[in-house]
């Protein structure tokens, strides 16, 4: 791929397989790939940005109960002219305020580690002209979503 454009699912799929050979056992990640969507995106960038959302939800997975194995979801999907990411996780039921410092993405928080990671991504996606939102799942878990522009091939398509 040329500099600036990243196939989104096979470079997510690439990700994905490299998070789970060096990921702690027992959590699960499932796939749903959207075929053919490329992205305005650094592939690099792309890696940091999915890199850091799965280490984020497997360390929400590891403080599960025992009896809650950890699974992680990443769905592809597009809407409009942008490639939608959605990596949710089974953690632990997040508190309003933890959910308010997540959504801060990238302010300083009380020791917990999630300002720095979700604060790059956030600068990442937003280099590349996308955003980034995180919701609270119920029961348990969490929601990050990242938006990318498409880029002018994919663009032009407009399967789903």
């Amino acid at each position: 791929q040329p500099p600036g454009r990243a196939r989104s699912g096979a470079e997510v799929e690439k990700i994905i397989r490299t998070f789970k050979r060096h990921c702690r056992s027992g959590i699960s990640v499932a796939f749903e790939p959207c075929p053919g969507l490329s992205v305005r995106a650094d592939p690099v960038e792309l890696g940091i940005i999915f890199m850091n959302l799965l280490r984020n939800s497997e360390e929400a997975c590891l403080k599960n109960e025992r009896d809650t194995p950890g699974r992680i979801a990443v769905r592809i999907s597009r809407s409009g002219e942008r490639a939608v990411v959605r990596v949710q996780d089974n953690g632990p039921r997040l508190t309003d305020e933890v959910l308010e410092r997540m959504r801060k993405l990238g302010r300083p928080s009380s020791g917990e580690g999630l300002g720095l990671g979700l604060g790059i991504t956030r600068e990442l996606a937003e280099g590349c002209r996308g955003s980034v939102s995180v919701e609270r799942c119920e029961p348990r878990g969490a929601a990050v979503t990242v938006s990318l522009p498409l880029s002018s091939s994919s663009a032009q398509g407009r399967s789903n």
